[in-house]
């Protein structure tokens, strides 16, 4: 299983596929309850007066697509520790991962670099590249159904990962 942050949610829902996409992952997806609580909107980039859209979470719950998971309270002294140096939803997301042995899926960069110092397995650690390649290449979808799911993450979750991202190169030539 592995546990999404706000972000990498974001992300993935922005495809529509978010259903297809978990169904390759090994265990599907769960969500911490405060990054459940960030994830909020996509945007719109054909509706300019309404550009953004609520994100409408609970049907994915309903039918198991993703499981929420609340902070335990063994988990919560981790939880504070993280959260002075993350937004809640990370530190959240982070804790629960590291304490229950959950692979963790986020492109916060700052996360990232901190995962193993509060004692997270580094092989353990997602981006939404990482798990969009996963789906590219378990699901094979067409080239044009790859191309839109990846321009429907860079436009209605503005999201583009840093050159030096280890998927760049793959990932380029898609919203190009």
């Amino acid at each position: 299983m592995i546990l999404l942050d706000a972000c990498v949610l974001l992300n993935l829902c922005a495809t529509d596929r978010l259903e297809e996409i978990g169904r390759c992952v090994p265990g599907g997806f769960s969500v911490a309850t405060a990054a459940r609580e960030e994830a909020l909107f996509l945007r719109d980039p054909t509706d300019a007066a309404q550009p953004l859209k609520p994100l409408l979470l609970d049907p994915f719950f309903e039918q198991g697509v993703l499981q929420s998971l609340p902070l335990a309270p063994d988990e919560e002294s981790l939880f504070v520790n993280i959260a002075a140096e993350l937004d809640e939803g990370e530190a959240m997301s982070m804790a629960i991962a590291i304490h229950r042995n959950l692979d963790l899926a986020t492109d916060d960069r700052k996360a990232l670099r901190l995962y193993a110092n509060f004692g997270g397995d580094p092989k353990r650690l997602w981006t939404t590249l990482s798990v969009v390649k996963v789906w590219a290449d378990r699901a094979a979808p067409s080239r044009d159904e790859l191309v839109r799911a990846a321009r429907a993450i860079r436009d209605r979750a503005r999201y583009m990962p840093a050159s030096n991202h280890p998927l760049h190169s793959w990932w380029s030539p898609l919203v190009t």
